[in-house]
Order: C-alpha cells, then sequence, then structure tokens
C-alpha cells in the first residue's frame, strides 16, 4: 500500500487530551486521525481525506499555558486552565514531524495543493497551531508486526492497512459531516496495540506469538 508522506513544521502544538472538569490538560505527542482529517476536511471542503502524524522529539519540549475561558454572555471568566503545549527546543527553529495519508480518491487534490499553512489542535485564537505542510515524497511499506504508535478510528484500520491483533482501545472525535460543530466519539486503536502495519506505524517490532 502507498502513502503521502508529507513534512511538517510548526510553530507550537497543543493537542490536548480532552478530560471533563479538569483544569490541567495534557498534551499528545502524536497527531491522532482525527487531528488530521479535521484539518484536512476544514481547508478541503467535501474531501474525505485522512492521515496520521508522529513528531520528532528532539525538535520539542514541553511547556505550560494558563488561561482562563470567558463566558461572553455573562461576562465572566472561569476558574484557569492549565494546558500543557509543545513549543521548539532550543536551537530548533520548529517542530518537526512526518504526516502520512492513505494514497486514495481524494489525495492527489491534497497533494496538488502542497506546500500549504494550516493549523492543526486547540487554542488557535492564542496563536497555537499554525504549520507548514510539504510533500516529501510516496512511500510504500509491507506490514510488519509490533506496537502501534499512533491513534486511529476503528473504521480507518483498513485504509491504513492495519491488522489488529490485540487491541488497547480509546476513543477519538468524529464531526458530524453536516455540522462541523456538532459529532460523537468514535471508538479508536491506541498506543501499545499489537497490530501488523506498515513500519512508520511501529514503535516497536514484536517477534513473539
Amino acid at each position: 500500500m502507498e502513502f503521502l508522506h508529507l513534512k511538517l513544521r510548526a510553530e507550537s502544538l497543543a493537542i490536548g487530551e480532552r478530560i471533563k472538569k479538569r483544569t490541567f490538560r495534557p498534551c499528545l505527542e502524536t497527531l491522532p486521525s482525527s487531528v488530521i482529517s479535521g484539518a484536512w476536511a476544514e481547508y478541503f471542503p467535501g474531501a474525505a481525506i485522512t492521515g496520521v502524524g508522529f513528531l520528532n522529539k528532539e525538535s520539542y519540549e514541553k511547556t505550560y499555558f494558563v488561561h482562563s475561558p470567558r463566558e461572553y454572555v455573562t461576562n465572566s471568566s472561569s476558574l484557569p486552565i492549565t494546558v500543557e503545549y509543545l513549543t521548539p527546543r532550543p536551537g530548533w527553529a520548529y517542530i518537526e514531524g512526518d504526516v502520512y495519508c492513505p494514497a486514495v480518491d481524494g489525495s492527489a487534490d491534497l497533494a496538488s495543493h502542497l506546500p500549504f499553512d494550516i493549523h492543526l489542535g486547540g487554542l488557535r485564537y492564542k496563536g497555537f497551531g499554525r504549520c507548514h505542510i510539504s510533500l516529501d515524497g510516496v512511500l510504500a511499506q509491507s506490514l510488519t508486526r509490533g506496537c502501534f504508535r499512533g491513534r486511529i478510528r476503528e473504521t480507518e484500520v483498513d485504509l491504513f492497512d492495519v491488522k489488529v491483533r490485540f487491541p488497547r482501545y480509546g476513543y477519538l472525535f468524529e464531526p458530524d459531516p453536516s455540522n462541523r460543530g456538532l459529532g460523537q466519539y468514535r471508538r479508536a486503536i491506541f498506543e501499545g496495540s499489537l497490530v501488523e502495519a506498515p513500519l512508520f506505524m511501529i514503535s516497536e517490532e514484536y517477534f513473539y506469538e
């Protein structure tokens, strides 16, 4: 199976875990399919394009941003929330990473517009998430057995040519196609699942039965 291999450069990223009624939101260090497909849908309305991303650990470090979401109707602020986010490590101009999109219908439209700038993740109104995306090439890989290193919806495993052996489940948001402001959480395959998948999606190979 073939994948578009895209290079990502980001000024900052806040890909937060959504935990209700918490005043601390940790930041993911991978780019789930929900984040990538959501960005593509925003910039290419009507195109069903998915993807998954992985960041270069050497290029970033974690820090914190504290803010109080404001209710404009009541003109009041909620309790302060501490948000963990990623910023370039000293010596690096950007956070760097790789994004992989299955080379299926719709991907050609994406490739024809590269390079371009998009926004990923949360806190965009605070200046977070600006990214530059460029095409690195087309990648073809055979399946390797090992520990999964990303997060994709269960309905997307065939698109990524992933064979799930022992899953570790979680949930990722899926917006309503007719109303981007609505949606629901769908079951997803998370890090640590034992799978057969293209090598770029494997954190550690597994050779035992």
